[in-house]
């Protein structure tokens, strides 16, 4: 690994003085709005499920009774004017499916996953594919081997025309699926992945890669929990993540996302400083290594930070849905990070927050659009949920002290992580420390913050 001395790194920061007078400030994140369903109704629980692919964000209400009681529902919407789209429901809706408990996007597909469906058995479970343009159905995806309380679709993903669908079957397993024809393309799961491990408890694709969590695998310790990365062409196994300080009963892989080769996996139970604080992990996913834990800066006890994990480009977002505010108990927030330097970002309440809104029980971000679930939230009906859009500015890469201005701190950030060749300070993402990283620097700093 090539680099360029620490005393030549400081020569070139010293032309930071011509500069480094008159700080830049971040930007404030722009365009808050809450979205709900135009059918609003007590009980419906719309936004414990969120998801969102370029300008088109999807909502799951489970407990929506169109097709009868917690036959459940979904809604697309328009993420730059708002407006709701379509109302997806399934064809075959029936009381208890619990259809849209979880949802996934990926350009113009969705799918809804409706795991108390009884197609093979008693709960045996089912996904739905949509067309997110007409809103149209366009297949109906069930396992292979579906048996009684299979509860497949308790996790979905997409990626492009390849759909995973995860099943708590035995101990746990995820299938694969074209979305084009709907065939079933291989079924996956884990030979280390004891009795009771969830495997499937969340699953996330990005590219040919796919994480799974297990959140109650017993590895280190009772439900500890562990993560798995696969190649979704192959069906191999790239890398068992496990935190670097797992314990019992931590529930890591509980919450995992994954964008390019960076993926974060929740731990809504570690304790942390306190009892079932939370925390989240950042992994590189072509080593497998761990490259940082994510805490909240004002962690308390039982805030369950990490109960929902987003990541998108050089952003992660955790959400600690139990987290109190000084007027509010399990009024929920979401922590933003950079997941370059680790440093915490901001934090987002939701405007007027009340008690058990649970605003952060699900988060997803597209490029600079995040959406935010606050499923038991009042606003419309009581418990009838609603979700939060905002647009994010564009990410101050040269801020490595996370304080929303550029100064002489950033610059001793950079020099103390390219000196110790942390990721914080590879600035050009080749994997070697020189010159071109202080280069690439000193352009970020002398751009300033958006």
């Amino acid at each position: 690994m090539s680099h360029t001395s620490l005393c030549q790194v400081a020569m070139a920061a010293l032309s930071f003085s011509v500069f480094s007078g008159a700080p830049a400030f971040a930007q404030p994140i722009l365009g808050e709005n809450y979205i709900y369903a135009d059918d609003a109704d007590e009980g419906d629980v719309f936004g414990l499920c969120v998801a969102i692919s370029g300008t088109t964000a999807i909502v799951g209400a489970h407990r929506d009774a169109d097709g009868g009681y917690k036959s459940g529902s979904a809604y697309l919407f328009d993420t730059e004017t708002w407006d709701q789209l379509f109302k997806l429901t399934a064809f075959d809706a029936a009381a208890n499916d619990e259809f849209g408990r979880i949802v996934a996007i990926s350009g113009t597909t969705a799918i809804v996953g409706s795991q108390r469906d009884d197609d093979g058995g008693h709960d045996s479970g089912s996904a739905y594919l949509f067309d997110t343009e007409t809103g149209f159905f366009i297949s109906k995806l069930t396992a292979s081997d579906a048996a009684v309380n299979d509860h497949f679709g308790q996790s979905v993903a997409i990626w492009g025309t390849t759909a995973a669908v995860t099943s708590a079957s035995e101990n746990g397993s995820c299938y694969l699926f074209d979305t084009t024809t709907g065939a079933q393309l291989a079924k996956i799961t884990s030979s280390d992945a004891g009795e009771g491990s969830r495997l499937g408890s969340r699953v996330a694709i990005s590219g040919t890669t796919m994480i799974i969590g297990a959140s109650s695998e017993s590895g280190a310790g009772t439900q500890s929990g562990s993560a798995y990365l696969f190649d979704i062409k192959t069906g191999h196994l790239l890398h068992k993540l496990t935190a670097s300080d797992a314990a019992a009963y931590d529930g890591f892989g509980a919450s995992v996302a994954i964008s390019g080769t960076m993926a974060i996996v929740g731990s809504r139970d570690d304790d942390g400083e306190f009892h079932n604080t939370g925390s989240a992990y950042l992994f590189d996913t072509e080593s497998g290594l761990q490259v940082a834990k994510l805490t909240a800066s004002d962690a308390e006890i039982n805030d369950q930070f990490g109960n929902s994990v987003s990541i998108s480009g050089t952003t992660a977002i955790v959400g600690a849905a139990n987290d109190d505010s000084s007027t509010t108990w399990d009024s929920g927030s979401v922590y933003l990070f950079d997941t370059r330097s680790g440093l915490q970002i901001d934090k987002l309440t939701a405007p007027g927050a009340a008690n058990d809104d649970q605003y952060g029980c699900s988060v997803a971000i597209s490029g600079r659009t995040l959406i935010i679930g606050a499923y038991l939230d009042d606003s419309e009906e009581d418990d009838a949920g609603v979700a939060y859009l905002y647009d994010l500015p564009a990410p101050c890469f040269a801020d490595l002290t996370g304080e929303g201005d550029l100064n002489f701190l950033d610059v001793s950030a950079f020099l103390a992580a390219f000196g110790d060749h942390e990721p914080a300070a590879d600035f050009d993402a080749d994997g070697n420390f020189n010159f071109l990283d202080v280069s690439a620097f000193l352009a970020a700093f002398a751009a300033g913050c958006p």
